[in-house]
């Protein structure tokens, strides 16, 4: 939360669903998944999906406008979501990413300062003719 002091609490005011997509030209290079508000978000889910038959990494970025800093990963299973008998990967629930705080419900989320943006990358090209898709839930304050 930004570091203004008051004695109002606090409460999220818009619902966001941004997400970017990730071809075989993108490379590894990470890419905005999402943007806080003016006055900082809470981020609640990331969910990955792919149709690449091959299995990959996925690897979240926080950026504060000058430098990109790592904050976990997760493995991306092949077909992840798309073939009905794979799930898509919620990438706040993956033992393995630990950059997180759970709600009074147990929920996985964490907080993006004010126009900081959340990026991910792949540890490997997808294939060609292949996408992997990224959505985030996101409530701005």
């Amino acid at each position: 939360m930004t570091t203004d002091k008051t004695n109002t609490p606090a409460f999220t005011q818009c619902m966001e669903n941004p997400g970017n997509d990730f071809v075989d030209a993108d490379g590894t290079t990470a890419k905005v998944i999402a943007t806080a508000g003016a006055k900082d978000a809470r981020i609640y889910h990331v969910t990955v999906t792919s149709t690449d038959t091959a299995a990959n990494k996925i690897y979240l970025f926080i950026n504060n406008g000058t430098k990109s800093r790592g904050i976990g990963w997760c493995d991306l299973a092949a077909l992840a979501g798309t073939d009905g008998a794979t799930d898509s990967v919620s990438v706040l629930a993956a033992t393995s990413f630990t950059h997180r705080r759970l709600d009074n419900a147990g929920n996985p989320f964490f907080q993006l300062k004010a126009t900081y943006t959340l990026e991910m990358s792949l540890g490997t090209a997808v294939g060609a003719t292949f996408e992997v898709n990224a959505i985030v839930e996101q409530e701005d304050y």
